[in-house]
């Protein structure tokens, strides 16, 4: 016999996730388009506009909130050097790169190597033609985050920016910074480039109200890499178009570095109302955003499946929960009236399932997913006196 309130509990709680979900079902839209005759998905959040290739595995486009593309891809020319500083050299990630690579090209838009779908309302996953390499992209409404998931062991790999900050290729009204420094002044061109080891970076224009930042989420002791690459032979200073390059994993001679599976990137914009004054406050703030984007980026298990019975134990249509609203809550959430419900909730930790459980009387920091017809469907229907979660990997 359950306890006395506990159905009321439960349907409150329902109310409550479905009020949420109202709010939030719209944080991330994917969509299907075109750009530059190439089919797309076109990705809208809070932050940015996401163009992602299909085909090329890669985004071609960031667009800030004033319409600034912090990329810039065009088509044509696609490789010539430097020409294609200001076109087909920019994207991201860019990440399988060498001649002895049957990939090359995968993770960059323009290039045909790649096999791309919607895994769910807020990921897309990419499949090299050869099957050998995966990665997913999973949003928010203010983060993009990469995880690669299948990788050839032996064959390594780097993870770039290469676009135009703030949409425009201008050096000398550019700074940028990273956790070990910042905000610069200096333009680092081809003939004195800044290799290091960063874990984080960040991009910015004097005359932006937006910051970009760049984060790896493990460190590492392979060398980063950063520079300006003019379209001209006139080189960054004189060029009058071409593009910044960053690279994590980017090694001396444009050597990827990195290996295997696993590493997970963010990125995402920052808006400051105005341009910012280029000072230590700024490069606080960018740290204070890095370090929520790493506290609430989503986790390599994509998803949980949230079933519902109804009194008559007739299982009713599973529904998905981005597992951000398991991981990305407050550690500081009080106990959850549900926690009765914990016989029937398995594989979560006991923190995680603290959290989850005080999520439903609160309101959670992110849900992903179009949840709310089939809840308002299942609200409507039945009574629901208890409900439970099973991991599921997509």
């Amino acid at each position: 016999m359950l306890p006395s309130g506990f159905g009321f509990a439960v349907r409150y709680a329902l109310l409550l996730l479905i009020f949420t979900i109202a709010q939030l079902a719209q944080a991330v839209t994917i969509t299907e388009g075109h750009y530059q005759g190439r089919a797309h998905y076109i990705v809208y959040t809070q932050a940015a506009t996401y163009y992602f290739d299909r085909a090329g595995g890669g985004f071609s486009r960031l667009i800030d909130a004033q319409g600034k593309d912090w990329i810039g891809f065009k088509k044509d020319p696609l490789e010539s050097f430097p020409a294609s500083a200001a076109a087909g050299f920019r994207g991201i990630p860019n990440s399988l790169f060498g001649e002895t690579n049957p990939d090359s090209g995968g993770g960059h838009p323009g290039f045909d190597r790649c096999n791309s779908h919607v895994l769910d309302s807020t990921a897309i996953r990419s499949v090299t033609k050869t099957g050998q390499w995966q990665w997913t992209w999973r949003f928010t409404e203010t983060t993009a985050t990469m995880t690669m998931d299948k990788a050839v062991a032996d064959l390594p790999w780097w993870f770039l920016y290469e676009g135009t900050i703030a949409g425009s290729f201008a050096p000398k009204q550019k700074y940028w910074g990273s956790n070990l420094a910042g905000p610069r002044r200096d333009v680092p061109d081809r003939g004195k480039q800044v290799f290091d080891h960063f874990n984080w970076v960040y991009f910015g224009d004097i005359n932006s109200p937006t910051t970009l930042y760049l984060v790896q989420h493990s460190e590492d002791s392979k060398l980063d890499n950063l520079w300006y690459l003019g379209s001209s032979k006139k080189g960054s200073a004189k060029a009058r178009d071409g593009m910044v390059i960053f690279g994590f994993g980017r090694g001396a001679k444009a050597q990827p570095q990195l290996q295997g599976t696993g590493h997970k990137f963010t990125l995402g914009l920052v808006g400051h109302g105005q341009p910012p004054v280029i000072d230590g406050d700024l490069h606080s703030q960018i740290s204070h955003q890095v370090q929520n984007a790493l506290a609430l980026s989503p986790t390599v298990e994509p998803s949980v499946r949230l079933y519902y019975r109804s009194v008559a134990a007739e299982k009713l249509p599973s529904l998905y929960v981005n597992s951000l609203l398991i991981n990305g809550l407050s550690k500081n959430s009080r106990p959850s009236k549900l926690g009765l419900l914990a016989p029937h909730i398995t594989r979560f930790s006991k923190p995680q399932l603290q959290r989850f459980l005080s999520a439903l009387h609160q309101t959670p920091a992110a849900i992903s997913g179009n949840l709310q017809q089939q809840l308002v469907l299942a609200s409507v229907n039945r009574a629901f006196p208890y409900a439970y979660l099973v991991q599921e990997f997509l």
